[in-house]
């Protein structure tokens, strides 16, 4: 490809690749607090640790994704 060709490739869209992380953690959150309750009738104790796992996870997922693929797919890594 020439250089021409590679700017006027569409960018993807990192936002939604962004948001769709975001839906991921939120679902994994809440099902995970979900089942705590329904077993122990209480959260658990690591909650904001796991929170902010998830979205630390999240955001070095996506920057990573960012700066070694910049073309890639905004929604294969979500769904994976």
């Amino acid at each position: 490809m020439t250089l021409a060709a590679l700017r006027r490739r569409a960018k993807p869209r990192r936002r939604t690749e962004m948001g769709l992380l975001a839906v991921g953690a939120i679902v994994v959150l809440s099902a995970t607090l979900m089942a705590s309750l329904a077993t122990t009738d209480a959260l658990p104790d690591h909650v904001i640790a796991f929170l902010a796992a998830l979205v630390v996870i999240a955001v070095g997922v996506q920057v990573v994704n960012r700066w070694c693929v910049p073309h890639a797919d905004p929604v294969i890594v979500p769904v994976a």
